[in-house]
């Protein structure tokens, strides 16, 4: 089973979905190659990346797998299958990380992630996502 070197469990997974599952039940039902690509990210990044933020006093919980039935997001969001995450860099600086991780799809770096939500929409975070497509990257307008 591969877990993240840069993010917690907490980070990748809504607080309702950890009280119904265990944290092992949840590291198993996320996908490796997002894990793997999340920490590509992170690592080449080179400075911190949250997602959820609510273990470090941030409000915001639902930025990676969401619970089914949460109504946050689109009903068929697919943050609900855990192939989608929000990204927010720790300095405040989004439109350079979505540029970065546009670039990181687009030169084949990343395996996983090939989705980005339009950089117009997200100016507070980054929005990624694995889909069944072969654009690199599908640029998404919810």
């Amino acid at each position: 089973m591969y877990k993240c070197k840069y993010f917690t469990i907490q980070e990748l997974v809504s607080p309702n979905i950890l009280k119904v599952l265990s944290e092992a039940n949840c590291w198993r039902r996320l996908k490796t190659g997002a894990l793997k690509d999340l920490d590509l990210i992170r690592e080449s990044w080179g400075k911190p990346i949250y997602i959820n933020g609510n273990h470090f006093g941030l409000s915001y919980t639902n930025s990676g797998w969401r619970h089914p039935k949460t109504n946050v997001g689109a009903d068929w969001s697919v943050h609900k299958l855990a192939d989608s995450f929000d990204l927010k860099d720790s300095e405040g600086e989004h439109q350079k990380l979505w540029d970065y991780i546009h670039y990181m799809i687009i030169t084949g770096q990343l395996k996983y992630f090939n989705t980005m939500e339009s950089k117009e929409l997200t100016k507070t975070w980054v929005h990624i996502a694995n889909m069944n497509t072969d654009e690199k990257p599908l640029i998404i307008i919810p």
